[in-house]
């Protein structure tokens, strides 16, 4: 989240008259929407927090983790070998069972079961159309043009023989159980139809790679226009709609340990830790006592969520903005004395 951008445009004598507007653009504006910080209440505990201009050194105790894969790697191994470490043989069958049950519960015509090959050649076109060759329209994928000749390869076009079949499949595939009441499931859970999958992919993530000491929370966007109950609009940022994403990653790699959906206002009380801090707890809630270094930006940052992660192995840092509970008065002092 955008936080300091006006933090030094201001003139050191005028500091001393700022009004609380002027301090909440000095120290940090909220460019989120407030309803994201409903239930932030922080009581602080007694003799728990000194604010204070001092200096000081802290020995933080021993990161006591072992860093890196934690499972054996393929020998000059191809990028589909590490691919299929996450996305294994097992969640293939899945969603292939799921698929060809949704195609039988809507009484597909002439329905040829999916195969677990189609499913991988259809996920590689839709991985390869995304990032590599991006053509307007899923239309022009065979295309015989010289710009889409890729598709042609034995590895695809030997697999999906037509669009025909390419399109059956992008119109029935499934995520989870087509017989189950879909309704009331996903009034309770809004990402319920790909709740399965999705689970498991991170419970992948997070159970095959050991971050390194420094990590970092925040948000990211996935692209998206089309019509969905729990859509974000973001107009400050490069991605203005789509799904938002919270992220756990290692700071030195950029490695994603895990993920949480947002999916809407979460009506569940979250207590004096905020809705914030409860993202960020869940998050880290594997790392507990691991003496993890955890960074984050003004929209997390809290000195009650603080305590709370010291208090469960894991020391944390971040920007703040000008929010209930921070010493304004000593901050403001702090920047007359520049």
């Amino acid at each position: 989240m955008d936080s300091d951008s006006e933090s030094n445009c201001s003139e050191e004598d005028s500091i001393s008259d700022l009004d609380d507007d002027e301090l909440e653009e000095l120290f940090g504006r909220d460019s989120d929407s407030e309803e994201e910080f409903e239930g932030f209440q922080i009581n602080f505990p007694a003799n728990e927090i000194i604010w204070s201009r001092q200096e000081f050194v802290q020995n933080l105790p021993f990161f006591n983790l072992e860093t890196g894969p934690t499972c054996e790697l393929p020998e000059n191994g191809k990028a589909i070998d590490f691919f299929m470490i996450f996305f294994t043989e097992e969640l293939f069958q899945k969603i292939v069972n799921f698929t060809n049950k949704n195609a039988e519960v809507k009484g597909a015509r002439n329905w040829e079961p999916v195969t677990v090959a189609e499913l991988k050649a259809f996920l590689a076109i839709l991985i390869i159309t995304n990032d590599i060759v991006v053509v307007p329209r899923d239309e022009r994928i065979f295309l015989s043009g010289t710009e889409t000749t890729l598709f042609h390869v034995p590895g695809v076009k030997s697999i999906l023989k037509s669009r025909e079949r390419f399109f059956a499949i992008k119109q029935y595939i499934y995520f989870v159980d087509a017989e189950q009441d879909l309704i009331a499931r996903t009034h309770i859970d809004p990402v319920f139809k790909i709740r399965e999958i999705f689970e498991y992919l991170v419970e992948n993530f997070r159970k095959y790679y050991n971050c390194n000491k420094e990590i970092s929370v925040d948000e990211a966007m996935i692209p998206f226009k089309g019509k969905l109950k729990f859509k974000v609009r973001m107009p400050d940022k490069p991605v203005k709609f789509g799904i938002k994403l919270y992220q756990l990653c290692d700071s030195r790699n950029g490695y994603c340990k895990n993920i949480k959906i947002y999916a809407g206002k979460d009506e569940r009380a979250s207590g004096n830790i905020g809705k914030t801090g409860k993202i960020v707890l869940s998050l880290v809630e594997d790392l507990f006592h691991t003496n993890h270094h955890l960074y984050m930006d003004n929209f997390y940052t809290s000195p009650l969520l603080f305590i709370v992660l010291k208090a469960r192995g894991i020391h944390a840092a971040g920007t703040c903005r000008n929010r209930k509970g921070f010493p304004l008065q000593q901050l403001k002092a702090v920047q007359l004395s520049r």
